[in-house]
């Protein structure tokens, strides 16, 4: 489960922070690329049984 949550002071943050055409930022591909990084590190160290 990932969660990403934006906190930002004015809709021009939130809009550069969101990925939109011409944006800075990209926060939500940040946060799910951080939330498949880790399936992919709980597969390869599987828990013990």
């Amino acid at each position: 489960i990932g969660f990403g949550l934006l906190t930002c002071d004015d809709d021009a943050q939130a809009r550069d922070r969101a990925g939109l055409e011409g944006s800075g930022e990209d926060k939500g591909f940040e946060a799910a690329h951080a939330a498949f990084a880790t399936a992919a590190l709980m597969d390869a160290f599987p828990l013990p049984a």
